[in-house]
């Protein structure tokens, strides 16, 4: 009679009938959603690079994440943009298996390092955004990663040093494009390719889509890749 129709479950396992109001919930799929895995596509404004979240039977320190991360053909994820960031954390990093839910809620590890008192990413592209917790980082450590204090996931950071293990860690990979011209991975070099070549003209120390060569310009060397695989892709 007061309205507690819903079934929850406590952290040690055991049920409770509560009211309709939840902090969290349980989803069962019929068919994988592939939840660890996800791509910023250029039709979303990204770079086509794809993302994978890898949780570890172990926790792991900064150094065997990094080194785990190209095991597997990629790096510890270099978020060089605040729009990465948030398609990141909106789509891969808030899922809670990430965390490890305590006071000290402490999230992925990411690839980003303080080298000679600069803070940079994996990509060797410096930290010019601000993506840290209020009051962080305050030297207690030279890698980065996720967390958030008496709180759920957040997209904040915190500076820790490299054996404060984690549980997960994000992988970035390089764009999967059928042929090198396929700026926007439909399956054919043309204009909207072109398009967003152009748009990317000059320095290009951040990843962009245009740097066909990933020599940090977008210039007539990557005009001259695109004009050769230009057409449907094989």
């Amino acid at each position: 009679g007061r309205g507690e129709d819903f079934a929850t479950i406590y952290s040690n396992g055991t049920w409770n009938d509560g009211v309709n109001a939840f902090g969290h919930v349980l989803i069962e799929f019929d068919q994988s959603p592939g939840l660890e895995e996800v791509t910023w596509a250029p039709s979303l404004g990204g770079t086509g690079a794809r993302y994978q979240a890898v949780i570890t039977t172990i926790p792991v320190s900064w150094s065997e994440a990094r080194d785990r991360a190209a095991a597997l053909g990629g790096s510890l994820v270099s978020m060089e943009t605040e729009a990465e960031a948030d398609f990141l954390f909106e789509n891969l990093v808030a899922f809670h298996s990430l965390w490890t839910r305590t006071n000290y809620n402490g999230g992925p590890w990411i690839g980003l390092e303080s080298i000679g008192g600069i803070w940079q990413w994996s990509s060797g592209v410096a930290l010019d955004w601000n993506p840290w917790r209020p009051g962080e980082p305050d030297g207690s450590g030279d890698k980065g990663c996720f967390f958030s204090y008496l709180d759920g996931p957040r997209r904040e950071l915190d500076d820790t040093f490299d054996q404060n293990v984690r549980r997960a860690f994000i992988v970035e990979f390089d764009p999967e494009l059928p042929c090198i011209g396929d700026v926007n991975g439909d399956g054919v070099v043309n204009g909207a390719d072109l398009g967003l070549l152009l748009g990317a003209w000059g320095e290009c120390p951040r990843k962009c889509p245009g740097d066909l060569n990933k020599d940090g310009l977008v210039n007539g060397a990557d005009l001259g890749l695109m004009l050769g695989s230009w057409g449907f892709c094989p």
